[in-house]
Protein backbone atom coordinates (compact mmCIF):
# COMPACT_ATOMS: atom_id res chain seq x y z
CA UNK A 1 0.00 0.00 0.00
CA UNK A 2 1.44 3.25 -1.07
CA UNK A 3 1.36 5.93 1.38
CA UNK A 4 1.07 8.52 -0.60
CA UNK A 5 -2.13 7.11 -3.35
CA UNK A 6 -3.98 5.64 -0.41
CA UNK A 7 -6.70 4.32 -3.08
CA UNK A 8 -7.10 0.25 -3.16
CA UNK A 9 -8.65 -1.35 -6.12
CA UNK A 10 -10.25 -4.65 -5.84
CA UNK A 11 -10.63 -7.38 -8.40
CA UNK A 12 -13.56 -9.18 -8.43
CA UNK A 13 -12.22 -12.25 -7.60
CA UNK A 14 -10.70 -10.58 -4.47
CA UNK A 15 -14.14 -9.41 -3.37
CA UNK A 16 -15.54 -12.91 -4.08
CA UNK A 17 -13.11 -14.43 -1.74
CA UNK A 18 -13.54 -11.83 0.78
CA UNK A 19 -17.81 -12.20 0.28
CA UNK A 20 -18.29 -8.59 -0.68
CA UNK A 21 -21.02 -8.02 -3.04
CA UNK A 22 -21.73 -4.42 -2.17
CA UNK A 23 -20.41 -2.21 0.23
CA UNK A 24 -19.24 -3.21 3.26
CA UNK A 25 -19.65 -1.42 6.54
CA UNK A 26 -18.89 -5.08 8.53
CA UNK A 27 -15.90 -3.75 10.95
CA UNK A 28 -14.77 -8.02 10.94
CA UNK A 29 -14.14 -7.20 6.86
CA UNK A 30 -10.51 -7.44 6.48
CA UNK A 31 -10.93 -4.44 3.63
CA UNK A 32 -12.24 -2.76 6.53
CA UNK A 33 -9.97 -3.43 8.94
CA UNK A 34 -7.05 -2.52 6.75
CA UNK A 35 -8.34 1.07 5.70
CA UNK A 36 -9.42 1.76 9.52
CA UNK A 37 -5.49 0.41 10.15
CA UNK A 38 -4.55 2.77 7.70
CA UNK A 39 -5.98 5.81 9.27
CA UNK A 40 -5.44 5.11 12.50
CA UNK A 41 -1.82 5.73 11.14
CA UNK A 42 -2.16 8.11 8.64
CA UNK A 43 -5.05 10.33 9.34
CA UNK A 44 -6.29 9.91 5.96
CA UNK A 45 -8.86 7.69 4.76
CA UNK A 46 -8.09 5.02 1.74
CA UNK A 47 -10.24 4.93 -0.86
CA UNK A 48 -11.44 1.37 -1.47
CA UNK A 49 -13.49 1.07 -4.56
CA UNK A 50 -16.82 -0.90 -3.44
CA UNK A 51 -15.91 0.29 -0.02
CA UNK A 52 -16.75 2.94 3.07
CA UNK A 53 -15.11 5.95 1.74
CA UNK A 54 -15.28 7.64 5.52
CA UNK A 55 -14.16 6.25 9.27
CA UNK A 56 -17.02 4.15 10.98
CA UNK A 57 -17.44 6.16 13.86
CA UNK A 58 -18.97 3.08 15.41
CA UNK A 59 -21.69 2.39 17.72
CA UNK A 60 -22.81 4.76 20.21
CA UNK A 61 -22.55 3.82 23.65
CA UNK A 62 -24.52 2.19 25.51
CA UNK A 63 -26.11 4.82 28.34
CA UNK A 64 -24.77 4.52 31.95
CA UNK A 65 -27.81 2.41 33.67
CA UNK A 66 -29.59 4.51 36.42
CA UNK A 67 -28.78 3.00 39.64
CA UNK A 68 -31.13 0.42 41.77
CA UNK A 69 -33.05 2.86 44.61
CA UNK A 70 -31.80 1.14 48.05
CA UNK A 71 -34.59 -0.96 49.14
CA UNK A 72 -37.02 0.60 51.46
CA UNK A 73 -39.88 -0.50 53.73
CA UNK A 74 -43.46 1.04 54.49
CA UNK A 75 -43.74 -0.76 57.78
CA UNK A 76 -46.87 -0.05 60.14
CA UNK A 77 -49.56 1.57 58.59
CA UNK A 78 -51.64 3.97 60.82
CA UNK A 79 -55.14 6.48 60.26
CA UNK A 80 -56.75 8.89 62.31
CA UNK A 81 -59.97 10.01 61.41
CA UNK A 82 -61.53 13.81 62.45
CA UNK A 83 -58.00 13.54 64.69
CA UNK A 84 -58.97 9.80 66.59
CA UNK A 85 -56.62 6.86 66.13
CA UNK A 86 -58.76 4.05 64.75
CA UNK A 87 -58.03 0.74 65.27
CA UNK A 88 -58.07 -2.28 62.28
CA UNK A 89 -61.52 -3.36 61.70
CA UNK A 90 -63.51 -1.45 64.17
CA UNK A 91 -66.61 0.37 62.92
CA UNK A 92 -66.70 4.16 62.42
CA UNK A 93 -69.63 5.94 62.72
CA UNK A 94 -70.91 9.28 60.58
CA UNK A 95 -73.98 10.77 59.07
CA UNK A 96 -74.76 11.55 55.42
CA UNK A 97 -72.56 14.24 53.74
CA UNK A 98 -70.44 14.32 56.64
CA UNK A 99 -66.71 15.23 55.40
CA UNK A 100 -64.42 13.36 57.42
CA UNK A 101 -60.49 14.64 57.56
CA UNK A 102 -58.57 11.23 57.07
CA UNK A 103 -54.67 10.92 57.74
CA UNK A 104 -52.52 7.90 56.99
CA UNK A 105 -48.92 7.77 58.18
CA UNK A 106 -46.57 4.78 58.27
CA UNK A 107 -43.61 4.12 60.86
CA UNK A 108 -40.94 2.60 57.39
CA UNK A 109 -38.76 5.08 55.79
CA UNK A 110 -40.55 4.82 52.38
CA UNK A 111 -42.18 7.49 49.80
CA UNK A 112 -45.46 5.80 49.08
CA UNK A 113 -48.70 6.71 47.23
CA UNK A 114 -51.90 6.03 48.82
CA UNK A 115 -55.07 5.15 46.87
CA UNK A 116 -58.52 5.19 49.29
CA UNK A 117 -61.21 2.80 47.75
CA UNK A 118 -64.69 2.14 48.52
CA UNK A 119 -65.40 -1.58 47.49
CA UNK A 120 -68.62 -2.80 46.13
CA UNK A 121 -70.50 0.21 43.73
CA UNK A 122 -70.60 2.96 47.15
CA UNK A 123 -70.12 6.12 45.90
CA UNK A 124 -67.53 7.57 48.33
CA UNK A 125 -65.90 11.24 47.58
CA UNK A 126 -62.42 11.69 47.64
CA UNK A 127 -60.91 15.01 47.67
CA UNK A 128 -57.35 13.89 47.23
CA UNK A 129 -55.15 10.60 46.22
CA UNK A 130 -53.04 11.27 49.24
CA UNK A 131 -52.11 10.85 53.02
CA UNK A 132 -53.90 13.80 53.73
CA UNK A 133 -57.62 13.24 52.48
CA UNK A 134 -61.16 14.01 53.26
CA UNK A 135 -63.66 11.15 52.28
CA UNK A 136 -67.25 11.83 52.20
CA UNK A 137 -70.15 9.44 52.17
CA UNK A 138 -73.23 10.64 50.49
CA UNK A 139 -75.40 7.84 51.03
CA UNK A 140 -76.75 5.97 53.59
CA UNK A 141 -75.94 2.53 55.03
CA UNK A 142 -72.58 1.19 55.07
CA UNK A 143 -69.27 1.01 53.55
CA UNK A 144 -66.04 -0.72 53.26
CA UNK A 145 -63.00 1.65 52.66
CA UNK A 146 -59.72 0.18 51.60
CA UNK A 147 -56.45 2.26 51.86
CA UNK A 148 -53.29 0.85 49.13
CA UNK A 149 -50.17 2.06 50.63
CA UNK A 150 -47.55 1.78 47.43
CA UNK A 151 -43.77 2.13 47.22
CA UNK A 152 -41.64 0.12 44.14
CA UNK A 153 -38.69 0.46 46.56
CA UNK A 154 -40.40 -0.51 49.31
CA UNK A 155 -39.86 -4.52 50.49
CA UNK A 156 -43.19 -4.70 51.61
CA UNK A 157 -45.18 -2.83 49.66
CA UNK A 158 -48.10 -2.56 49.04
CA UNK A 159 -49.95 -2.83 52.07
CA UNK A 160 -53.51 -2.33 52.62
CA UNK A 161 -55.62 -0.92 55.63
CA UNK A 162 -59.51 -1.91 56.16
CA UNK A 163 -62.01 0.61 57.77
CA UNK A 164 -66.03 -0.41 58.21
CA UNK A 165 -67.72 2.89 57.86
CA UNK A 166 -71.53 3.05 59.24
CA UNK A 167 -73.46 6.11 57.60
CA UNK A 168 -76.00 7.30 59.40
CA UNK A 169 -78.94 9.94 58.43
CA UNK A 170 -79.25 12.81 60.64
CA UNK A 171 -82.65 11.15 62.27
CA UNK A 172 -80.95 7.68 62.95
CA UNK A 173 -77.64 9.65 64.56
CA UNK A 174 -79.59 12.18 66.95
CA UNK A 175 -80.72 8.36 67.89
CA UNK A 176 -78.36 6.98 68.58
CA UNK A 177 -76.59 10.68 70.46
CA UNK A 178 -79.87 12.13 71.88
CA UNK A 179 -77.80 14.19 74.11
CA UNK A 180 -75.47 15.86 71.72
CA UNK A 181 -78.28 16.61 69.25
CA UNK A 182 -80.55 18.65 72.14
CA UNK A 183 -79.21 22.31 71.73
CA UNK A 184 -77.93 24.02 74.62
CA UNK A 185 -76.74 20.53 76.01
CA UNK A 186 -72.90 20.79 78.35
CA UNK A 187 -70.86 18.59 76.30
CA UNK A 188 -67.48 20.12 79.06
CA UNK A 189 -65.59 16.98 80.04
CA UNK A 190 -66.31 14.99 76.92
CA UNK A 191 -62.34 16.05 76.08
CA UNK A 192 -61.40 14.23 79.19
CA UNK A 193 -63.57 11.52 78.90
CA UNK A 194 -61.67 10.41 75.42
CA UNK A 195 -58.52 9.83 77.11
CA UNK A 196 -60.20 7.01 78.29
CA UNK A 197 -60.74 3.58 76.30
CA UNK A 198 -64.22 2.10 75.05
CA UNK A 199 -63.63 -0.36 77.98
CA UNK A 200 -62.79 2.35 80.59
CA UNK A 201 -65.86 4.56 79.24
CA UNK A 202 -68.28 1.58 79.47
CA UNK A 203 -66.89 1.07 82.82
CA UNK A 204 -67.38 4.75 84.16
CA UNK A 205 -70.61 4.91 82.82
CA UNK A 206 -72.35 1.84 84.56
CA UNK A 207 -70.06 3.25 87.58
CA UNK A 208 -72.51 6.59 87.26
CA UNK A 209 -76.03 4.48 86.49
CA UNK A 210 -75.73 5.68 82.67
CA UNK A 211 -76.75 2.96 80.22
CA UNK A 212 -74.73 2.74 77.47
CA UNK A 213 -75.71 -0.99 75.78
CA UNK A 214 -77.83 0.67 72.87
CA UNK A 215 -75.09 2.84 71.57
CA UNK A 216 -72.72 2.06 69.35
CA UNK A 217 -68.76 1.11 69.69
CA UNK A 218 -67.39 4.56 69.39
CA UNK A 219 -65.10 6.34 71.54
CA UNK A 220 -66.50 10.13 70.87
CA UNK A 221 -69.88 9.25 70.97
CA UNK A 222 -69.72 7.31 74.23
CA UNK A 223 -67.76 10.57 75.48
CA UNK A 224 -70.40 13.35 74.61
CA UNK A 225 -73.26 10.65 75.72
CA UNK A 226 -71.75 9.96 78.84
CA UNK A 227 -70.69 13.88 79.55
CA UNK A 228 -73.59 15.01 78.61
CA UNK A 229 -76.08 12.71 80.81
CA UNK A 230 -73.94 13.45 84.09
CA UNK A 231 -74.01 17.46 83.23
CA UNK A 232 -77.93 16.77 83.15
CA UNK A 233 -77.54 14.71 86.14
CA UNK A 234 -75.80 17.31 87.95
CA UNK A 235 -78.09 20.41 86.93
CA UNK A 236 -81.28 18.67 87.72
Amino acid sequence: MRTFNPEIYLTNGTRQVLGLTGQSTQPQSIVQAAQEGYFAATGRWPYVYGMPNQPDKGPEPEPEPEPEPDPTEIKFVSITVDGVLTNYGEPIYCKVNDALAVEAAITGDASPSYKWEARGNYPMVVSEQAAITTLTFPQQGSATVTLTVTDRTATDSPITYGMNFYIASQAEWDALHPAAAKPGIDLSGADDLMRLTIPQLKGFAATNGIDVAGLPRNKQLLAEYIAANMNLKDNA
